[in-house]
């Protein structure tokens, strides 16, 4: 008889965050927030929206963290083992150096972080990402292959998965990335470096994921070029480390992403990390001073007074908010 998956029914996966680094940042308000069982979630595109988030471990399906840098959360993982809430990360990792990276550790400084991680952690609960894909008149295709190669021989022993994406044209990114300006990317263009970089993963022992491509790239050419069409908040992969199966598809996001539903809990503007092309912070100036001010033990991400909204019901099974 075939086991039945268990339906996910009230539990909830936390996003942690796709709007800010909070493990690298806000580690110490995330831990906070935990001990407390909740956090205040402000509707980016309407702060008069206020919800309060369960965290409770008998509310959570799943943590997901999307991290530059695992260093200050790395002596936290016991302690979010014992809260017995399945979790994983996401760490970007693509070395493009100051100019558009500013703030962003190196390479050689972020790698020991990494395997101490892995040391401690499953690998499957360790998904890197080379994401975005950004090429200039400076940054071209071989410096990628060489780039993403040096990396995946590095993270060889912590990882089966990388994620790849290409830089999305917003208005503000590219503004940000004076003057270093990326220039746009061809389908064709795409599907060759896609490949090539498919190849590469594969010579290292991982697979590689391509992020909500464009819509015109059929699952037919990924395919054909091995390569993966997975949410990076992947059902899959939390059915598999959860038992948990029944995840619907978040249409809060872009058409061709297939990212389980979530709630997000970070906020725009707040990471300090500086990278220029990021579609999440638009104002660098702004988000070095949030950090620097921020209260680790507001209720939320806000520099606002939130403790009124303490006394808010939980709101666990509501909508998501858009990114």
């Amino acid at each position: 008889m075939q086991e039945e998956i268990p339906h996910h029914s009230k539990k909830i996966i936390i996003s942690a965050s796709r709007r800010t680094d909070i493990p690298a940042f806000y580690a110490e308000w995330f831990f906070q927030r935990l001990k407390e069982g909740y956090v205040i979630s402000i509707n980016p595109c309407n702060p008069r929206q206020v919800r309060k988030i369960s965290l409770l471990p008998a509310d959570i399906a799943c943590l997901v963290f999307w991290t530059r840098n695992p260093g200050p959360i790395l002596d936290k993982i016991a302690l979010l083992e014992s809260c017995e809430i399945p979790f994983y990360f996401l760490i970007t990792i693509n070395n493009y150096g100051p100019i558009l990276e500013p703030k962003v550790i190196g390479f050689e400084e972020i790698l020991p972080k990494v395997q101490l991680l892995a040391s401690r952690i499953a690998p499957e609960k360790i998904l890197w990402r080379y994401d975005p894909i950004i090429l200039t008149d400076e940054i071209g295709r071989e410096y990628h292959y060489r780039a993403f190669e040096n990396i995946a021989r590095s993270l060889e022993s912590c990882t089966g998965r990388c994620i790849i994406s290409f830089f999305q044209n917003y208005t503000k990114s590219l503004r940000n990335c004076a003057p270093m300006i990326p220039r746009a990317v061809l389908k064709d263009e795409k599907l060759e470096i896609a490949s090539t970089l498919a190849r590469i993963a594969a010579n290292t022992g991982m697979s590689l994921q391509w992020c909500a491509p464009d819509d015109d790239i059929t699952g037919h050419e990924c395919d054909a070029y091995g390569i993966m069409r997975f949410g990076c908040i992947d059902a899959a992969l939390i059915e598999k480390i959860t038992g948990i199966g029944g995840w619907k598809r978040d249409t809060a996001q872009r058409k061709t992403c297939l990212c389980a539903k979530s709630i997000d809990i970070g906020a725009y503007n707040t990471c300090a990390h500086g990278c220029r092309y990021c579609y999440a912070t638009t104002n660098h100036q702004r988000a070095h001073s949030f950090f620097k001010r921020f209260d680790q033990n507001s209720a939320a991400l806000s520099l606002q007074e939130t403790s009124q909204f303490s006394s808010l019901p939980l709101s666990s099974k509501s909508k998501n908010l858009p990114i």
